[in-house]
């Protein structure tokens, strides 16, 4: 068997586990093993600080962009509501100017059958005292006093 010896003090041992924990004894003693430990603390709470501030700066990246997305998202449900109320207001306008349109036709034959019925009035007046002189040729104008009535009726109406 091999014997591990300690060069400070001499101390052997065939124990490859026992030997470094006589070692380590010794660092503590001269405190090598604690400043080594304060470093490695010191390297791994700066790791750590270095971790954490990239951790926060990656956290600070996302919100940053996740309130733009939001807000991005928030601006296109705006704009697509407006759209959509400016889609309505269209369609209600054409619906609107659809009925106008009827109206205006229906007011266009209410205008032609008016003016029908104007011009038949007139054609059965003239009718009628057209008949009125025929009656009045006829009957050797005994009845023409019912003519000059009419022409009287006729002159007051004008």
């Amino acid at each position: 068997m091999d014997q591990n010896a300690c060069a400070e003090c001499g101390y052997t041992t065939a124990d490859l586990d026992e030997f470094n924990k006589h070692v380590e004894w010794h660092e503590d003693l001269r405190g090598e093993k604690i400043f080594e430990t304060n470093e490695e603390e010191k390297l791994l709470k700066e790791i750590k600080e270095e971790e954490e501030e990239f951790l926060v700066k990656k956290k600070k990246r996302r919100l940053k962009f996740e309130n733009l997305n939001e807000k991005n998202l928030t601006e296109l449900e705006e704009k697509q509501q407006k759209m959509e109320e400016s889609d309505n207001l269209v369609n209600n306008s054409n619906k609107m100017l659809g009925h106008l349109a009827d109206l205006g036709r229906f007011l266009n034959e209410a205008v032609a059958a008016t003016n029908n019925n104007k011009n038949n009035l007139i054609i059965k007046e003239e009718n009628v005292e057209n008949n009125l002189n025929i009656f009045c040729n006829n009957n050797d104008n005994n009845n023409c006093f019912l003519q000059e009535e009419n022409e009287e009726e006729q002159t007051t109406k004008k």
